[in-house]
């Protein structure tokens, strides 16, 4: 057995137990979470797009609605539904690349040449 998974392994048995149970491999158990700003899918524009490189583009998104959106926290992402096309729905997930607390989300979104979606 490695060093690695001999250390994992000790690190579990060694554990702290919550009433004489154990209590978890702490890297592994679900990290307490927010509740989604909201439920579904919320309709957005792309109001700017920056190029930033050959084959990098960000996007600008703001609500049609022109409701406030929940201010983004570091790490966060949005799923992002896009059509309508002849091609069946594309959704793809990608990382917010904003400033905290700006009215808007940005995401940047690198070109693949065989990428669905990035075109």
């Amino acid at each position: 057995m490695s060093a690695g998974w001999r250390k994992s392994f000790e690190a579990l048995l060694n554990q702290d137990r919550k009433d004489g149970a154990p209590s978890g491999n702490a890297g592994l158990t679900a990290a307490p979470s927010r509740a989604p700003a909201w439920q579904g899918f919320r309709p957005l524009r792309v109001s700017r797009k920056v190029r930033e490189s050959s084959n990098v583009t960000s996007l600008v998104l703001e609500p049609i609605d022109k409701q406030p959106i929940a201010a983004a926290l570091p790490g966060q992402f949005v799923v992002l539904r896009l059509g309508p096309t002849p091609a069946p729905t594309l959704m793809r997930s990608y990382s917010l690349s904003g400033e905290p607390g700006a009215s808007f989300f940005r995401v940047s979104v690198k070109r693949e040449a065989h990428g669905a979606a990035s075109g």
